[in-house]
């Protein structure tokens, strides 16, 4: 693999037929650079495929196994990831199941997101900042806490269905920016309109121990 400039990418082993353990569980690959092994992994079993920051240079990508197998991979870099635009509920579906669908956004230091899904299936999400460092992973099953925004950027969000899977599966999720709002003053309505999957935090301070009635 050969790059004329720092890239952000994904290696993605995907599988489109039957993952077998005697043989598939075997199937390795390794990632080397001038430093030395940038990843060795399983590609099937055990482990997630990775997204990683290079440099410029000349880098070699080793397929190991004991056995004969067939598999399947592709290298894509953030530039060839859909455009997100958070707040937008985004549906999709991973064919083969076990493969990755990257999304790109911009964001600001002092952001907050969460991820929400509405469609759980087998497999996990990951949040890559501008550096490459991976700053959520997480099973897609369940809504996420907040994720706070370090550096101002574009992020890439992976979102990969388990290596083991090879049946299609759909997904829905929705990234949803936190709206941080201001302190709420004692004795006072708070009137407020909130967008459809809109999320508004409120910070509330007290000086002394204080029984408090919400009132909705």
């Amino acid at each position: 693999i050969h790059l004329d400039q720092p890239a952000l990418l994904s290696f993605d082993a995907l599988k489109s037929t039957g993952i077998a353990y005697y043989y598939d569980a075997w199937t390795s690959w390794t990632l080397e650079g001038s430093a030395g092994v940038i990843f060795s992994q399983a590609m099937y079993y055990g482990g997630q495929d990775k997204v990683v920051m290079l440099a410029a240079g000349d880098y070699l990508l080793t397929i190991n196994n004991y056995n004969s197998a067939n598999f399947e991979f592709r290298v894509r870099d953030a530039a060839g990831a859909n455009a997100l635009l958070p707040g937008t509920a985004v549906s999709g579906s991973l064919t083969p199941g076990n493969s990755t669908q990257l999304y790109r956004f911009d964001a600001i230091a002092g952001e907050q997101y969460i991820f929400k899904t509405s469609q759980s299936f087998s497999g996990y999400w990951r949040l890559i900042d501008p550096q490459g460092v991976e700053v959520a992973n997480h099973s897609i099953y369940y809504n996420q806490d907040s994720v706070d925004i370090q550096s101002s950027g574009t992020y890439l969000l992976a979102i990969s269905g388990d290596n083991t899977r090879v049946a299609s599966q759909n997904y829905t999720f929705n990234l949803v920016a936190v709206v941080r709002k201001p302190a709420i003053p004692l004795n006072s309505t708070i009137s407020d309109t909130i967008t459809a999957n809109g999320i508004h935090r409120y910070t509330l301070h007290l000086d002394q121990t204080t029984a408090l009635a919400f009132d909705n």
